[in-house]
């Protein structure tokens, strides 16, 4: 079935098991009523607004001449629910700010460690080029004062690359688990940041939204509400 010939009843009851399971927060209606006009209407209804608020607000008592969804704006202004909020994005945010200082010294190291590989493997090129050269042509006296002391060299420098590539090795497994772990942070705060009406009307202004800006980044203010 083609999702947008789904009947109302589908919609509403897929919404109320969401709301009565904490799977659909006041956010993904929000998101949800700025997706259609169908899903608009749907998500607005009292019966949802009113089951939201008797779970985040336990001593909900409705009020008379004022639908539940208005209610829930105001309380959520006016609750912890909000400083909670703001708390988890100003925490999220440090976070980030640490683990992308702690992820600069890392790639520093590496990219000394990548130079320190490239030029020992280039001496080591080199020096064993001039072995191979030298011992077509050498002296048994040469060979002792000369190719010898070279192929030391070459040794030491087989055993500068193994350890380069070691610490390269260890120092790209970390730089590749922090990425991934700012990365995934970073998700989370924009998923937390997202305001579905802000985005929203910087692309389109279909129908009509003015209320939805429950949680503003820092105030939780729009202009005309």
């Amino acid at each position: 079935m083609d999702m947008s010939t789904m009947p109302d009843e589908i919609w509403r009851k897929i919404m109320e098991m969401g709301v009565e399971s904490s799977t659909l927060s006041y956010r993904d209606l929000c998101s949800l009523s700025i997706s259609c006009k169908t899903l608009n209407r749907i998500s607005s209804e009292d019966s949802l607004w009113s089951r939201l608020l008797s779970l985040d607000f336990h001593s909900f008592v409705p009020t008379p001449n004022r639908r539940p969804k208005s209610l829930y704006k105001s309380r959520f202004r006016t609750s912890s629910k909000r400083d909670e909020w703001i708390g988890t994005v100003c925490a999220m945010e440090a976070e980030v700010i640490d683990i992308s200082k702690g992820l600069e010294p890392l790639q520093m190291l590496l990219s000394k460690e990548t130079e320190t590989l490239m030029g020992a493997v280039a001496m080591e090129s080199m020096a064993s080029e001039t072995v191979r050269r030298e011992s077509e042509t050498v002296t048994v006296d040469a060979w002792e004062r000369k190719i010898l002391p070279a192929e030391s060299r070459i040794r030491k420098l087989y055993g500068e690359i193994r350890a380069c590539k070691g610490h390269i090795a260890i120092l790209d497994e970390l730089c590749s688990l922090q990425k991934q772990k700012l990365d995934k942070l970073k998700e989370d705060l924009a998923s937390m940041r997202y305001h579905p009406v802000k985005q929203y009307r910087g692309q389109t202004q279909k129908f009509k939204l003015r209320d939805y800006g429950f949680f503003n980044r820092y105030n939780l203010r729009r202009k005309g509400m």
